[in-house]
């Protein structure tokens, strides 16, 4: 397998729905994490299933603190620029509801019809003003 590019892309939020959020909202560290996967054109789905997750998922738990939940994923058939939708939830525990987020993955060069773009996504903190807590 021959690695084209690799993205790096951080998104710090400071303020949301007009008010500050009173800490860094980042999408980069990691109390949350999510994966997706774009297969181009000439390949199927299942290659990106096949990728994300008996061989991805695993190493990536392996390397945060604990990472003891799941994965969430998503993955498609797409073009070059095509963009998708990357779940995130806590990565301890999925019933964190006000780590639930999600963030969009698109690269205006890939995949190619014969690539793959795989896709990490990485949080800390959680929704700027969350508000919808796990029932105790």
């Amino acid at each position: 397998m021959d690695i084209r590019k690799y993205v790096v892309v951080s998104e710090e939020t400071l303020a949301e729905a007009g008010r500050p959020t009173g800490r860094v909202v980042r999408k980069a560290d990691v109390t949350g994490y999510g994966k997706a996967a774009i297969v181009g054109t000439a390949g199927e789905i299942e290659h990106a299933a096949a990728l994300l997750h008996p061989r991805f998922g695993a190493p990536v738990r392996a390397v945060v603190i604990k990472g003891d939940d799941i994965i969430p994923s998503t993955k498609k058939i797409g073009a070059a620029g095509a963009t998708i939708t990357a779940p995130i939830t806590h990565k301890d525990d999925r019933w964190q509801f006000d780590q639930m987020d999600a963030i969009d993955v698109c690269i205006a060069d890939a995949p190619h019809p014969d690539e793959i773009v795989v896709s990490v996504v990485l949080s800390v903190g959680g929704r700027p003003h969350a508000r919808t807590r796990k029932p105790s």
